[in-house]
């Protein structure tokens, strides 16, 4: 039975139940007119992948700098990484400041600490550390 299947502690069935609820929640933030079904498969496909990242660090009020190997306080924050920003500079971020306004301070915030961490913004970081293998420093865009 589903219902009584546990991981960590959490009942799997529950767990599904929140991560549908805090998706509807989320796909409620547009309302989509018209198109055919494909079309509509197509755009929340696409949308769903704009929450693919930044992926937020940040639990319980802390997180791990891979810049350092130490874990820092978030001070009400969320620190956010992997933002592949060479991608998401143009299209992605500018439809956060409009869907999720309220992640927009924690991005900026954690580019912000990124570069104070290693002396530039991030330009391609993966797992919180710089991989230096993208061209110019897209952060400057999105910070603005």
């Amino acid at each position: 039975m589903v219902s009584q299947v546990s991981y960590l502690g959490f009942a799997l069935a529950a767990l599904a139940s929140k991560g549908r609820d805090i998706w509807n929640k989320t796909l409620s933030r547009i309302d989509v007119e018209g198109g055919s079904e494909d079309d509509k498969t197509v755009l929340y496909s696409s949308y769903y992948r704009t929450f693919e990242r930044p992926i937020c660090m940040s639990e319980d009020g802390r997180y791990f700098s891979a810049f350092d190997g130490k874990i820092h306080e978030d001070n009400g924050v969320p620190f956010y990484t992997d933002d592949w920003i060479w991608d998401t500079y143009r299209a992605a971020h500018p439809l956060y400041t409009i869907i999720t306004p309220e992640r927009v301070d924690g991005f900026v915030t954690s580019l912000l600490e990124h570069g104070e961490d290693q002396g530039f913004l991030p330009i391609w970081g993966l797992w919180g550390k710089e991989t230096y293998t993208m061209i110019a420093n897209h952060g400057v865009s999105v910070i603005a």
